[in-house]
């Protein structure tokens, strides 16, 4: 059995995640605690700054993303933060340069595995930043998103669709460096356990 973290703190400093979410989590805790694991209730150590950091790096891999392709085929406020990431490419560290990097990995290291939100809410619907600059996507995003901090981290995750009703929720699982077979098996017993809405049947 393993001793595994559950949090639904935002990533965000001041985002907010929805009741919901928060019930979805608390479901799969109890759901794995059922199974026989031992689950903790923490909180991750993730710095007030975080979000900055990671939107640099943001911008800057749109930046490469786009590179070689033609500007006019890109929506406005694709081109801007292109714009912006070619810019702030040139200060950008490497995401192992972080010393949040090493502080999550210690962190993580006293868990078999976190479990958190994926997203701070359901799915957003199609259409959500539709007309919006890329300033107020950018920051919307950024309280959306609770990945960030692992992406930045470099630790592995995998994200699991919740047994929510209405639009998905998603449930993420996050491990130490070279934890993936852990948190892949744990993913597919979390799935058992409280499967997710399915478009398809399921393969026999």
């Amino acid at each position: 059995m393993l001793r595994v973290a559950y949090s639904a703190a935002p990533a965000a400093l001041g985002a907010r995640v929805a009741p919901a979410v928060r019930a979805a989590v608390a479901a799969a805790a109890e759901a794995l605690r059922e199974a026989g694991h031992t689950l903790v209730q923490a909180r991750p150590p993730i710095p007030p700054t975080l979000g900055l950091r990671f939107s640099s790096r943001w911008l800057a891999g749109i930046a490469e993303d786009t590179q070689g392709l033609p500007a006019a085929a890109m929506e406005q406020r694709t081109q801007k933060m292109a714009r912006r990431g070619a810019r702030m490419s040139r200060r950008v560290k490497p995401p192992a340069d972080d010393p949040f990097a090493a502080r999550a990995a210690a962190w993580i290291g006293d868990f078999d595995a976190l479990v958190m939100p994926t997203l701070t809410g359901p799915a957003v619907p199609i259409g959500t930043w539709a007309g919006k600059g890329w300033v107020p996507t950018m920051l919307s995003v950024g309280n959306w998103l609770c990945t960030t901090p692992w992406n930045l981290a470099g630790l592995p995750a995998i994200s699991v669709p919740s047994a929510a009703a209405g639009l998905p929720v998603g449930i993420q699982i996050i491990a130490a460096p070279g934890a993936e077979p852990g948190i892949i098996a744990l993913a597919a017993q979390l799935e058992r356990l409280r499967p997710g809405p399915h478009l398809a049947p399921m393969a026999a």
